[in-house]
């Protein structure tokens, strides 16, 4: 039995990092479930640090920062996980060895 086959309408799901493990394809896929969740009446709390989750339609996002504070109401492009996967993607080489460097001595 798939996960996804638990969802029914009108339910409330509390999520936490529910992309652990999932390719970027079945993320993609787990996107458009939660989505028509959404639109059947489910509420869905959902802790991600996915920048595909993160667009699901119509979602409200809130961004926790380290200091405890938080943004309501965040932008997609607005998000740290959108914004270090853009910037990945624009520079893939130049990303990785500044990751390298920084992390060398940890």
């Amino acid at each position: 039995m798939q996960v996804v086959e638990s969802f029914h309408k009108d339910g409330l799901y509390i999520l936490d990092e529910p992309e652990s493990g999932l390719s970027a394809i079945r993320q993609m896929a787990l996107l458009a479930t939660l989505h028509r969740l959404s639109t059947t009446g489910s509420q869905i709390i959902l802790a991600t640090h996915s920048p595909i989750l993160l667009a699901i339609p119509s979602a409200n996002l809130v961004e926790i920062h380290e200091d405890g504070t938080w943004s309501e109401h965040t932008e997609l492009q607005d998000t740290v996980a959108f914004r270090a996967l853009d910037e990945f993607f624009a520079d893939p080489a130049g990303i990785s060895q500044f990751m390298i460097e920084v992390t060398k001595d940890q």
